[in-house]
């Protein structure tokens, strides 16, 4: 199995301590920030701002309301990269991920319920606590402290993983990790 190159973003209203986060629909499960897939001849950079506009419904043919107008709208030179993460699934010895983590605290839009992510709610950090701990895809809560506190970290982390029927993924939990503090010029993807 090749090891895929991965982007999530989270929209951070430093202001007002607030993130937003929407619910996955498909493939994995969860509420998270938006990305993807980096797909051959596209940056991590482009990934974000692509994948981040048609998840909040920047794509008309995406959103569960075509005419409800909505997306949110990321300049690559707005993206904070805080985290390079390697996701490893049960007792692989490649990653199946990955991930360059990054966090963007200037956007333009609003996001709207499309055919990949629904419920975009805008979570209260303030204190952390409120964050929904029990709602977020296994591992995605060890890091979203660091990312909102823009600590620069590089590590990996294992899930234990169950195969749906549909192709979907599930993530139990998480079986063991490690990361740790890095320069900001170490988060290459």
């Amino acid at each position: 199995m090749a090891t895929k190159r991965a982007t999530v973003t989270y929209i951070v209203d430093h202001i007002n301590k607030k993130v937003l986060m929407g619910d996955q629909q498909r493939i994995i499960v969860g509420t998270k920030g938006y990305g993807g897939k980096i797909k051959d001849g596209r940056t991590w950079q482009q990934t974000c701002v692509d994948e981040t506009g048609e998840e909040t419904g920047c794509v008309k043919e995406l959103r569960i309301n075509p005419d409800e107008e909505g997306g949110i709208v990321l300049r690559e030179q707005d993206l904070i990269p805080l985290m390079v993460v390697s996701f490893y699934e049960n007792e692989d010895t490649e990653p199946a991920f990955i991930v360059m983590c990054t966090t963007c605290h200037i956007w333009e839009g609003k996001a709207v319920d499309t055919k990949e992510m629904v419920n975009h709610t805008w979570y209260s950090y303030d204190p952390y606590e409120k964050l929904p701990y029990s709602q977020m895809i296994a591992g995605d809560d060890l890091l979203i402290i660091p990312l909102l506190e823009s600590t620069p970290m590089k590590g990996y982390i294992r899930k234990q993983v169950e195969n749906l029927p549909n192709g979907d993924k599930k993530f139990i939990r998480v079986i063991k990790y490690h990361l740790e503090p890095c320069r900001p010029e170490d988060l290459v993807i």
